[in-house]
Parts: structure tokens; sequence; C-alpha cells
């Protein structure tokens, strides 16, 4: 799972054409969000192996980031352009939803832009130290063991956080 995260006054999203066929069921055309933390989202294909635990740490990683910066809404945005290694559109879409889902069962203002569709999109960065964050969440083998392992990179620089 890769992660681009963008603190922003606002967000507006544009749904233009489908790209897949199995598109999500689409209500608006064009959705909103200010004071927001946007969670551009790479489903890839090796989360498919450790399905839960990846989706535990992503949600522990929006959840993070999201009481740090104090955005009032989190906007999760399918992006597949942060990997060439991406999941098949299927699991890609249910792993969204479950992101998606369990931030809303927590009590937290989330939407989500339609996942399989081409969007435009306007987007104004607050440009602060932690306005822009990416995560990489992927699990590693260590001996018979496995471990979940986060990579973040800030904009000022690099380094590698193992939880």
């Amino acid at each position: 799972m890769k992660i681009l995260f963008i603190h922003a006054d606002y967000i507006k999203i544009e749904v233009k054409k489908k790209a897949i066929s199995d598109a999500d069921e689409i209500n608006a055309k064009n959705l909103e969000a200010n004071e927001c933390l946007v969670v551009w989202t790479t489903v890839e294909k090796d989360d498919e192996k450790n399905k839960d635990e990846i989706l535990n740490k992503t949600i522990d990683n929006i959840k993070d980031v999201h009481s740090k910066v104090n955005a009032k809404s989190i906007v999760i945005y399918p992006y597949a352009h942060l990997s060439s290694d991406l999941a098949s559109p299927k699991f890609a879409k249910t792993m969204l939803q479950a992101i998606y889902e369990n931030l809303k069962e927590q009590n937290l203002d989330v939407i989500k832009a339609p996942f399989g569709y081409y969007k435009g999109f306007e987007i104004k960065c607050k440009g602060h130290p932690l306005s822009e964050l990416s995560r990489e969440i992927k699990v590693e083998e260590v001996g018979e063991k496995e471990k979940c392992v986060v990579d973040s990179v800030i904009k000022e620089g690099e380094k590698k956080i193992t939880r």
C-alpha cells in the first residue's frame, strides 16, 4: 500500500468518465471537502497476502496523520499512480471501501472519491512541514515471522519508521 497525504485548505473533485467496467456506482459528479486530509491511496498486489494487517496499519497511519494536522475531514482518493505493481481492481476496490467504512465507523468525517473513474481535481495544499507526507505500508518476512513495516518520507527528508 502506498499513500500520499496532502493537508489541504480544500479539494474539489469532478468525476469525468468511467475507466473500468467494475467502477463504483456514483451518486454525485462533484465532490468537495474543506480543511481536509487528502489520502491518495494505491493498493498493491502484495497487499492481498496480508489484507487485515495492511488494512489495520493503513487506518492507523491515516488516523495518526489526521490527528497531527488537525484536519476536519478525510478524503480517500483512489490513485493508481504511486506504484507499478497494482492489486487487481476487485481487491483494490474492496480495500478502499474497507478503509472508508472503518474510518466512518469511528465517527470521522470521511468521503471517498469513486474508484474506477477518470477524475479532475483542484487542490490547495496548506504548505506547512506536515502538509505533504508519504507512507509505504508492506509486510516483510523476518525468519518465519512477518512484520508490517511503514516507510515514511517527509518533504524535507527521508526516514524509516518500523512499527
